[in-house]
C-alpha cells in the first residue's frame, strides 16, 4: 500500500473538482466515473483512469466515493 496514492471513484460536479486538489497537492490519484469523458481535465493533470471501481480500490491508502 502506497500512502501517497488515493482512489477516486465519482468526479461529477463535487467530486472533479475534489479529486483534482488532490491531484495538485502532489498525490498519485486513481480514478474511475460512470461517464469516462469526465475524468479527461484529471487524466490531463496527472491521475490514472481505472477500467472499473474495483481497479481504483486496489493500492490506495484511502478511498473517496462522490
Amino acid at each position: 500500500m502506497n500512502d501517497r496514492t488515493v482512489g477516486f471513484i465519482g468526479t461529477g460536479i463535487m467530486g472533479g473538482p475534489m479529486a483534482m486538489h488532490i491531484v495538485k497537492a502532489g498525490y498519485r490519484v486513481k480514478l474511475w466515473n460512470r461517464s469516462p469523458e469526465k475524468l479527461r481535465a484529471l487524466v490531463d493533470a496527472g491521475a490514472e483512469a481505472c477500467s472499473d471501481a474495483r481497479a481504483v480500490a486496489e493500492g490506495v491508502s484511502r478511498l473517496l466515493c462522490m
